[in-house]
């Protein structure tokens, strides 16, 4: 948890978390509050990852996350603004974007990368899209939310709002 401390000789003040990204996902959510943005929380992999997965990868990643979480290799969130898609990684602490006029493909459901029963054990197709020739696979939730209950509705509207319509 976030908290203010003060060093033996006084002078200095330091914002410390629990945890570096702590301050970091705050911080992302800072630069967005009170604008016109939505936020999502948001896994996602991309199709390149998914291909280069080893078998010990790919078993330690159906077997060790708790239910209901669906295959994925990032976790963080997603700021939806007029022009782009801004993505926080909690893990890494990187941002990177995807411009909206990039974005091709636009669907939910599984395809020949992303497989029904292999990849999400049949129960939450992802959104996914290209961009700049790569795929992503994305499973979002509201912040408020407790789980990732397969539903990218909003997140699929709030993007055909920003660019009109991509599909």
């Amino acid at each position: 948890m976030p908290a203010i401390s003060i060093n033996e000789k006084g002078g200095l003040i330091e914002f410390k978390g629990k945890k570096d990204r702590e301050i970091s996902r705050s911080s992302f959510i800072e630069r967005y509050s009170g604008k016109n943005v939505r936020l999502y929380d948001a896994l996602w992999i991309f199709s390149e990852e998914i291909r280069e997965m080893t078998k010990w990868e790919w078993l330690e990643a159906h077997t060790s996350q708790p239910i209901g979480k669906p295959l994925h290799k990032h976790r963080g969130m997603i700021a939806v603004e007029s022009d782009r898609l801004v993505f926080y990684d909690e893990d890494t602490d990187d941002e990177f974007s995807i411009m909206l006029d990039s974005i091709q493909d636009l669907t939910v459901g599984y395809d020949d990368v992303f497989r029904r029963f292999q990849e999400s054990r049949g129960w939450i197709p992802p959104l996914h899209f290209n961009f700049d020739g790569r795929r992503i696979y994305i499973f979002t939730k509201a912040p408020d939310a407790l789980i990732y209950a397969g539903n990218n509705e909003s997140f699929l509207n709030a993007l055909e709002i920003k660019q009109g319509s991509i599909r």
